[in-house]
């Protein structure tokens, strides 16, 4: 049998549980709206780019250190070869 201690307990538990996921969740989400928001010109170019050339005129819109990255994204989704 579950006494009523235990079973608040147990419903504590799963409360805080709930909101550090949600917490979680929402921290994601604000990282990538603002990965997105910092980066548009990188991908607004990527996407408006009509040559490979011109594709690859874009990484220069990048951080060095996300260039790699972003680039072998890019080139899978549209099934090219940045290299």
């Amino acid at each position: 049998m579950v006494t009523p201690a235990q079973a608040a307990k147990s419903r504590t538990t799963a409360a805080v549980s709930g909101l550090v996921t949600a917490a979680l969740a929402l921290a994601v989400v604000a990282a990538t709206f603002t990965f997105q928001q910092v980066y548009s010109d990188y991908f607004t170019c990527t996407e408006d780019a009509l040559t490979q050339s011109s594709r690859e005129d874009c990484k220069d819109l990048l951080p060095p250190e996300l260039r790699p990255l972003l680039q072998d994204r890019s080139s899978s989704a549209a099934g090219l070869s940045l290299r």
